[in-house]
């Protein structure tokens, strides 16, 4: 059953679920949202496109380990970053149960993406890995690991720089393109509610 799941959860499943995900936070924001909500989430999506901007300039996937950067303070930045802006999405139209739908779904979705991550990491870089996952934390941040520390893991310096050329090799634009998105669906959809609303329809 749990190879079942895995296997359901893995590919165009988590992509549809985000984009299912996206949809629903932005009919939400038709209903009007306090101030401190909407600006909290904006900046917690903010912070989380960031955070997967940065990470994405120390990532060679397959070819080394990426110790440099975000990936000193957690081994999933990526998925961190993602995380903070479902979240974000979700204050920003001040829905609760949006914000407890995104932190369970993904849980749910990314605990098993992360485990077989891991699995695969080990077999690929073997010892280095182990000795990483001793030092930095699965997906909550901690405070930066000091590089004298992780050069067991990989001691060749220029890992431990970001390069804008890996960055867009990465793709790492998707992320504060996506929140840009995020942020004019919201806003416009929130106008048409407020429009609605004047003329006796409020949601």
């Amino acid at each position: 059953m749990k190879q079942l799941y895995r296997n359901f959860i893995q590919g165009k499943t988590r992509v549809f679920v985000a984009w299912a995900f996206a949809g629903a936070t932005i009919v939400c924001a038709l209903h009007p949202a306090d101030k401190l909500w909407v600006l909290s989430g904006a900046l917690l999506a903010a912070l989380g496109a960031l955070l997967r901007f940065w990470a994405s300039g120390y990532v060679r996937k397959n070819e080394c380990l990426a110790v440099g950067g975000a990936y000193r303070m957690v081994r999933n930045p990526l998925y961190f970053g993602t995380f903070l802006m479902a979240l974000g999405g979700s204050c920003m139209v001040g829905n609760l149960v949006l914000v407890i739908a995104a932190t369970i779904l993904f849980g749910a979705i990314y605990h098993f993406v992360i485990l077989d991550e891991e699995v695969n990491l080990v077999t690929i870089f073997g010892r280095p890995y182990e000795e990483y996952c001793l030092l930095v934390p699965r997906f909550f941040p901690g405070m930066p690991i000091a590089i004298r520390k992780l050069v067991v893991v990989n001691a060749d310096p220029e890992y431990y720089l970001f390069s804008w050329g890996l960055a867009m090799q990465n793709k790492a634009y998707e992320a504060p393109a996506t929140c840009l998105g995020l942020f004019i669906a919201i806003a416009l959809m929130r106008a048409v509610g407020q429009y609605l609303c004047n003329y006796g329809h409020c949601f």
